[in-house]
Formats: C-alpha cells, sequence, structure tokens
C-alpha cells in the first residue's frame, strides 16, 4: 500500500533493498486474496525510523540531523504480527492484523532517537522497527506468525529517505562514520564475566538507545549480542530492568 500523499505529519524512512523488497512482496503474493483488508499487500517495503513530525519539518532539518551517521547495519528477524484490537501495538488502524518482519539494528534506534529531537508527535512512543508485509482481516495473521524466509538476513543502507507531508520525498545519504553495532560489535579484551566490566559496558550501550522498553525484542537481541562478548561459551540471558533515580530511568541487569 503506498501513498504519496498529502499527509497529517512528515516521516523518514529506510528503503529496504531491491532484492529483499522483492523476497518479501513475493511472500506477500501467497496471502488469499479474501484474507486481505482493504489496504491489502504492501508496495513500499521500508522501515520507518521516525513518524509523527511536524508538517513544518524539511530535507534540510533532516539533513543537519543524519549527517554523523554512517551506513546502518540492520539484521532482519522471523514474521511477527501486531494484531488487530490491540491499543499497545496495533498501527494503521484496528480493523486488521499486520504481518510484519521484525528489524534488529541497535544504529536504527540511535539513528530514531537523534530524529526525535524535532518536533513530533508519538502515536506509539515504543520503537518497534519492522517491515511491514501486508494488512489482513483480524485474526487471519496468526498462520504466518513465525515463518523464517528472511530469518538472519543482514544488508546495510547507506540513505534513509525523508517523505514531506505533501508527499514529497528526498534520499538523504549517510555519510558519517560507520558503527556497525547491529550484529558485531567490537571485540574487547576477554574480561572476566564475573567483573563489573561486562555490566558497564552492556548497561552503556542500552543507555544509548531511545525508546526501549523492558522485554522490546530489538533490545533483546542487543543484549544477548553484548552477552556473547562478555561470555563467548555462555547461552544465559542477563536480567534486564529499568530502575527510576530522581525522575531518570537507568537500565540494571543481572544473570540469571
Amino acid at each position: 500500500f503506498l501513498s504519496t500523499g498529502p499527509h497529517k505529519f512528515a516521516s523518514t524512512q529506510i528503503q529496504a533493498p531491491a532484492e529483499i523488497a522483492e523476497a518479501v512482496k513475493a511472500f506477500s503474493s501467497t496471502i488469499p486474496d479474501l484474507e486481505l483488508a482493504p489496504d491489502g499487500r504492501e508496495d513500499d517495503i521500508h522501515v520507518t525510523v521516525k513518524n509523527g513530525l511536524q508538517p513544518t519539518t524539511n530535507a534540510a532539518d533532516i539533513r543537519a540531523i543524519v549527517e554523523r551517521f554512517g551506513p546502518i547495519k540492520m539484521q532482519l528477524g522471523k514474521v511477527s504480527l501486531f494484531p488487530a484490537n490491540e491499543k499497545t501495538t496495533q498501527r494503521g488502524g484496528m480493523e486488521h492484523d499486520v504481518i510484519k518482519i521484525d528489524v534488529f539494528s541497535p544504529d536504527l534506534h540511535r539513528l530514531n532517537k537523534a530524529i526525535a529531537e524535532l518536533p513530533h508527535t508519538d502515536t506509539f512512543p515504543v520503537y518497534m522497527p519492522h517491515m511491514t508485509v501486508a494488512y489482513v482481516l483480524p485474526g487471519e495473521g496468526r498462520k504466518y506468525d513465525g515463518f523464517g524466509f528472511l530469518d538472519g538476513t543482514e544488508f546495510t543502507v547507506n540513505s534513509i529517505t525523508f517523505a514531506a507531508s505533501d508527499g514529497t520525498r528526498t534520499e538523504i545519504p549517510l555519510t558519517g562514520k560507520p558503527t556497525f553495532l547491529a550484529t558485531a560489535p567490537p571485540q574487547p579484551a576477554q574480561p572476566d564475566a564475573a567483573s563489573p566490566d561486562h555490566d558497564t559496558l552492556l548497561l552503556a550501550y542500552l543507555d544509548s538507545l531511545i525508546g526501549v522498553q523492558d522485554g522490546d525484542e530489538s533490545q533483546k537481541h542487543v543484549a544477548n549480542e553484548l552477552w556473547k562478548m562478555v561470555q563467548p561459551e555462555g547461552d544465559r540471558w542477563p536480567v534486564l530492568r529499568l530502575r527510576e533515580v530522581d525522575g531518570t530511568l537507568y537500565w540494571e541487569t543481572s544473570a540469571d
């Protein structure tokens, strides 16, 4: 479902590489027409970076913020759902299930945080990056939940697309220094897993993310990757909790 405007708000998104977009559309084409909601199959395969930007936002505003960002690496997960009638997760309406593919990328969270410095309206304040596949009638999405046809696929993007409220699109290159923190964070000297060093590393990294709330799958992925850095032979997950101190939220962690 591709809409070129006008829109109530401006937004930013990352276009899927052509081969990934074609794979998503091929999967979408297997969904019977009778199961589709009015919006139907998604034609513009992308990952939203930040929605709800005020209509006065322009490409120069976005360029000034993202110029320090280099290419961004992302990893795709399995097919999942935003089910109909769940007010805390539903995107785009209450009359359909949203079939989507989860996207994992700490750098994408950083980019979302940076752009959120601009005036905006949040309908869904928790950032949950994904690629929309299709909109289907309530209850029809369950049979597609868990499909892994792109699970583990990694790709790197070199630009972000700004969509003005009038529908005009501008591609803005990401020309800063790349960080590539999604799946291959820099390997430190191997610390003792019981020492505070690994907790310091983990918490500092989590504190750099915005819109990451307790239980968010993308944050869980980051935590797992960082855990493997400091305990390569282990498969235990850190237990992550939010703690409020003087009105500020901090992460605290301990091992199971």
